[in-house]
């Protein structure tokens, strides 16, 4: 197998997503918090080696969408960080509901959930409603 094979693998490239999107969130979750201790805009980039403009429209998506942990996250950190599939689906069945189900629709139609998976949290999210 060569290079090219393995950047186009599904599984590295799901990997590779996921790790973008966790960058993102914590990153966002950086940007809130400083935010909170009482920085400003150009304080905050410069703690965290980011322009101005990145500063503030990091920040302005951290006030509009927040920095709840959510099921996504859940299932990028899981595939990142190799959790035991078991826990990721017992977190899941906990964390998620009706409101998150799109989220859960997602990592199964991106691989992160196996139709095993994605049965077993569905069926828990029905329970809730």
């Amino acid at each position: 197998m060569t290079d090219t094979d393995d950047a186009t693998d599904p599984q590295s490239l799901r990997l590779r997503h996921a790790a973008t999107q966790l960058a993102r969130i914590d990153q966002r979750r950086a940007v809130a918090q400083l935010s909170v201790e009482g920085n400003d805009i150009p304080q905050i980039a410069m703690l965290l080696g980011i322009t101005d403009i990145e500063a503030h429209t990091v920040l302005r998506t951290a006030q509009r969408i927040g920095v709840d942990v959510t099921p996504r996250e859940l299932m990028f950190r899981a595939a990142v960080d190799r959790t035991s599939r078991e826990e990721l689906v017992a977190a899941l069945c906990e964390t998620a509901d009706p409101f998150t189900a799109s989220d859960i629709e997602y990592g199964h139609y991106s691989g992160y959930l196996s139709d095993t998976e994605y049965a077993q949290i569905k069926e828990a999210i029905g329970e809730q409603t």
